[in-house]
Order: C-alpha cells, then sequence, then structure tokens
C-alpha cells in the first residue's frame, strides 16, 4: 500500500474455515519498536487465535521499526491504519462495527492513539505494556484492556521517567513524565461513563473491571513481576534481547501468568461498536 509516497507492507491471516459473507471481526495487532510484523503473528500466536475466534488478524509494519504514536511524529500512522481498515473492509469483508487494535509497547501506544484520533468507530483497544504519550484531547468512546507489568522499567505502570539512560532517543521530556497507567484508566471510565470499578487480585493477577454505558467495559490486568514484555507470548531469542539492551530497550521474557492474545480476544469477541 502506499501512503503519502511510502510503501506500507501488511501480512493478512483469514481463517480457512470462515464463511464467505461471514462479516468476520477485524484484529489489528501491532509490533514494539525495533521489532517486526511477522513477530506478532509467531511469537502471540495470533493466527492460532483467529482460527479460534473466526476473525481476520492483520499485522502492520510500522516505518523504521517504530510507531508514530506521539502528537507531530514524522509518519502518519493513524492514516496508514485508516487506510488499512477501509482496504480490509473491502478485501476481507470485515465488519466495520468489529474493529480492534492491539499492540506490544510502541504498538501499545499507537493503539491509543488511534482510540484518539482516528475518525471512524473502533469498538476496542487492548495495549500491552503501553500507556499514553499523546495529548488525547478528543478520544473516541471504546472499551478499553489495558495489560501491564509491575516491574516494566519501558513504561512504569505508576508512571514518571522511562528507564532507558542508553537509549538519547528516549531521554527526552515525553519519557520523564509518562502517565501512570490507572490515571488512563480512570480517563476512559469517565469518557465511557462507567461504573465504579471492581478489584480482583491474586499473588499473580490484580484484575480491575468497569462496566460502562452501551457494553463498553475499561479493564486493567497487572501482572506482578512482569516487565516489559507480551504475557504468554513466545521465548526470546537471547541475541535479540542482548542487540535491544545495547540500544537501551529492556526487553523481558514473556510472564507466564496470563495468556495475554487469548485474553485480549476474549475481550473484544462481544464488543460492537455504537
Amino acid at each position: 500500500m502506499m501512503v503519502d509516497g511510502v510503501e506500507r507492507t501488511y501480512f493478512v491471516y483469514r481463517p480457512a474455515n470462515l464463511r464467505a459473507g461471514s462479516r468476520p471481526p477485524l484484529v489489528i495487532a501491532m509490533h514494539g519498536g525495533g521489532s517486526i510484523a511477522q513477530g506478532v503473528e509467531t511469537h502471540y500466536f495470533w493466527d492460532q487465535a483467529a482460527d479460534r475466534g473466526g476473525f481476520v488478524a492483520v499485522f502492520p509494519q510500522a516505518v523504521n521499526k517504530i510507531w508514530s504514536n506521539r502528537d507531530g511524529g514524522p509518519v502518519d500512522d493513524v492514516k496508514f491504519l485508516t487506510l488499512l481498515v477501509q482496504q480490509m473492509e473491502g478485501d476481507e469483508a470485515v465488519d466495520p462495527r468489529r474493529i480492534f487494535f492491539t499492540g506490544m509497547s510502541s504498538g501499545a501506544l499507537m493503539s491509543y492513539k488511534m482510540a484518539c484520533d482516528a475518525k471512524f468507530p473502533i469498538a476496542a483497544i487492548a495495549p500491552v505494556a503501553g500507556t499514553l504519550n499523546s495529548t488525547c484531547p478528543n478520544p473516541q468512546k471504546t472499551s478499553l484492556l489495558a495489560v501491564n507489568g509491575d516491574a516494566d522499567r519501558m513504561i512504569p505502570y505508576y508512571g514518571g521517567k522511562n528507564s532507558t539512560p542508553a537509549n538519547p532517543a528516549m531521554n527526552n521530556a515525553r519519557w520523564q513524565s509518562l502517565p501512570p497507567v490507572p490515571d488512563v484508566l480512570a480517563k476512559w471510565r469517565a469518557l465511557d461513563g462507567c461504573g465504579e470499578p471492581t478489584t480482583t487480585k491474586t499473588p499473580q493477577l490484580t484484575t480491575q473491571i468497569a462496566r460502562c454505558r452501551q457494553g463498553r467495559e475499561v479493564e486493567g490486568i497487572l501482572v506482578a513481576g512482569a516487565g516489559h514484555q507480551w504475557p504468554g507470548g513466545a521465548k526470546h531469542d537471547p541475541a535479540a534481547v542482548a542487540a535491544y539492551a545495547a540500544a537501551g530497550i529492556f526487553l523481558d521474557e514473556p510472564a507466564l501468568q496470563l495468556d495475554a492474545t487469548s485474553v485480549i480476544w476474549k475481550f473484544f469477541s462481544d464488543k460492537v461498536s455504537k
């Protein structure tokens, strides 16, 4: 796909058992900074989830492996992803009422960016290891599931400074005062007209769920001891972890307490934009 003179790439997985004319949901799953689209497909097991859930999964590639998820970024990724959704509505006949975004790290931030800036309805987003790092004055009403680890050094759950002293690109003001994830959840609860959240705690997980108007939900899952990772994903290549560390990016091993892909699809499965 050509967008603003730049060739953009994406990969599509359509389960073989989808019936013609079925109008399936669309899940757009975005990679983290420095990663690639195929890694999301293979390491987070989205093809298998699509087979079980009956949805089309799309894995887009960011320019230079980093999503333009902040205000005034160098690439208009909101435009790219908007055109991608339109393409899937045509090519794959996906249901425009059931469009979902998820992503890891930079892809998580881009999921929030779509809820903030996209002009088409999004039924739900599910950022993993992310927070809201743009101004977002007019977010749309949508369901939100945020999955974070309480030991994440890249996106600290309670906000504050990103711990990347070796990465000058992240040693600037917007990475020094990241908003706490609980504040982001509170923002969406107010937006969606939610009731008071209920909290369930186990030694491994803290889950906070708020029921909202028009069937929406705002949910947060905090994984104890988890760092910057996708819970339930495949183990990382040690060489890749070392390369990330040399660039000042802390990539932690996937937590075993949660199968994030399955949990996210379960959250998405009954959501419809209204």
